[in-house]
């Protein structure tokens, strides 16, 4: 600060005394000092990491610390006793609560983020109508890569970016289909006709639907094992595929009800259905129902003869 001082006196002509301007050049100095200083650990530490996930955790910790750093200094300066800062926060910590009362409430969201961690880079969630995997956290938001939306089906993502508020997080229920228990429950419903053999036709995808699934069913069994050994309390009873029957206006519907990964919905409901269609025309008593009207119509009556 001596050598701040030195510059403004002797090379810029500034008095000392207008404290105002010194303060400003110091707090310059500090931003621009720190931006530097990141920029550099940065680099030094993507060169160094090879491995994404830990180099981006890495980048953030830096980011946060260089930063809070230079919030701190530039307190310091602004407010060289605590009986300025206490009378200054005193005066416009009102008005301030009322004006940025949103990027407070992300500022405290962020923090409830880092604290609890109801979701992490990586991870698929769904908040506010919105879906998708976050790809970056903030101090303010969060950004996630979005998944389905207006054009693109099941689970697949649509190249847009959507930046949310970290505040949604207290407003907003959080689904989260990747944390703890990597495996989430899809149906598919197959509907037969009246006509067909519908206990035929519910062995068959039953034996169609265990056959694709069966690996998900091996993996969700022993990632289930390895929890109960860490001590981590989830019930999810039955793992196991099954098929449920029930009557629809077209016909007999059999829903099958299976574990996958959560960004495989799509890829195991091809399989499956790929495997029965080639499957049907080798079950002459089993056939697809689809939406039908009959018309029954009865025999007119005679004429009868005028009285």
């Amino acid at each position: 600060m001596d050598t701040i001082e030195t510059i403004l006196t002797q090379y810029l002509s500034i008095d000392p005394n207008y404290q105002i301007l010194r303060k400003a050049v110091q707090t310059v100095v500090i931003v621009v000092g720190m931006l530097i200083i990141r920029a550099v650990l940065q680099r030094l530490l993507a060169r160094q990491m090879k491995d994404a996930d830990n180099r981006y955790r890495w980048h953030k910790v830096v980011q946060y610390v260089c930063d809070g750093m230079a919030v701190l200094l530039v307190i310091s300066i602004w407010f060289q006793s605590g009986q300025s800062f206490a009378t200054y926060f005193g005066l416009v910590s009102a008005g301030v609560a009322i004006a940025l009362q949103d990027p407070i409430a992300n500022i405290f969201a962020w923090l409830y983020i880092i604290y609890k961690n109801p979701f992490d880079v990586g991870d698929r969630i769904e908040i506010d109508g919105h879906k998708g995997d976050v790809v970056d956290t903030h101090f303010l938001e969060f950004t996630m890569l979005e998944v389905g939306g207006h054009w693109v089906d099941a689970d697949q993502n649509t190249g847009r970016l959507v930046h949310v508020p970290n505040r949604t997080v207290f407003k907003q229920p959080l689904y989260n289909e990747t944390q703890e228990w990597p495996f989430i429950w899809h149906e598919i419903p197959v509907t037969v006709t009246f006509e067909s053999d519908w206990e035929r036709a519910k062995h068959l995808v039953n034996e169609i639907m265990n056959k694709q699934v069966a690996d998900v069913v091996q993996s969700a069994d022993q990632y289930r094992k390895h929890r109960q050994k860490n001590h981590i309390l989830m019930r999810h009873g039955h793992i196991t595929p099954i098929v449920y029957t029930n009557v629809e206006a077209s016909g007999i519907e059999l829903t099958m009800r299976f574990l996958c990964e959560p960004r495989m919905r799509r890829t195991r409901t091809e399989s499956i259905w790929e495997a029965l269609l080639r499957q049907l025309p080798y079950e002459p008593q089993v056939h697809l129902a689809y939406p039908t009207n009959r018309m029954i119509t009865s025999k007119p009556l005679p004429d009868t003869p005028a009285g």
